[in-house]
């Protein structure tokens, strides 16, 4: 008697997508991130770099607000001096165009100990100034970069943070490769997009931000 074969097929769960998209239609700012990464938004998130406190906005004037900020896992870089990174997005509806490509804070690693410019850079196809700044001591660091872009009316400030401790004063603890981390911040950084924000509209306005999972294929 011949055996019956079983015709059920098998089902394969969907794998979750390894990039989500985080877009929020107030201020029109979208932008990619790894899954793994910890999401949050409002105008109350304030980045912290451990043993620091927080990182505070660089525009010339007041009137900044936060709209998200995503973090690696603590665990991202075992065996090192990693303690954070992050990648944080503000914006500023009072500042003009030319506000805006300047700072509040500038890099002060100067030989002559003097303030450095801005600098000006184009990432994809957009232009923006940049700074940074370097805070901490023997025990923590804190090492930040301030990136400005000037559209709709309004000026958008992305910060990539990352703090370090224990490097030269822990056994066993590895200095992590700084540029390794902030070149997996810039990728979220390129991935930014700006849309005209329909603030007008109030339904919209009071819309959510979202996060859309993307393709694994």
């Amino acid at each position: 008697m011949p055996i019956a074969k079983d015709t059920k097929k098998k089902t394969h769960k969907k794998r979750p997508a390894a990039i989500v998209t985080y877009s929020d239609p107030k201020t029109g700012v979208s932008f990619r991130y790894p899954r793994k990464y910890e999401l949050a938004s409002g105008d109350k998130v304030q980045p912290r770099i451990d043993g620091l406190g927080p990182v505070p906005m660089n525009f010339v004037q007041p009137g900044g607000s936060a709209v998200a900020m995503v973090a690696m896992p603590p665990t991202t870089y075992p065996g090192t001096d990693f303690t954070t990174a992050f990648f944080h997005v503000n914006v500023n509806r009072s500042l003009s165009e030319q506000e805006c490509s300047q700072f509040g804070i500038v890099d002060t690693r100067n030989p002559d100990g003097e303030p450095m410019d801005a600098e000006k850079l184009q990432i994809g196809s957009t232009h923006m100034e940049k700074t940074s700044n370097f805070a901490g001591d023997a025990m923590k660091q804190a090492e930040t970069q301030y990136y400005h872009r000037y559209e709709n009316g309004s000026c958008y400030e992305f910060v990539l943070g990352l703090g370090t401790a224990g490097y030269g004063t822990d056994e066993g603890v590895e200095a992590i490769n700084h540029d390794d981390v902030f070149a997996k911040l810039e990728k979220i950084l390129a991935s930014v997009k700006i849309q005209t924000p329909e603030q007008e509209h109030q339904s919209v306005a009071k819309a959510p931000a979202t996060t859309t999972e993307e393709s694994t294929k």
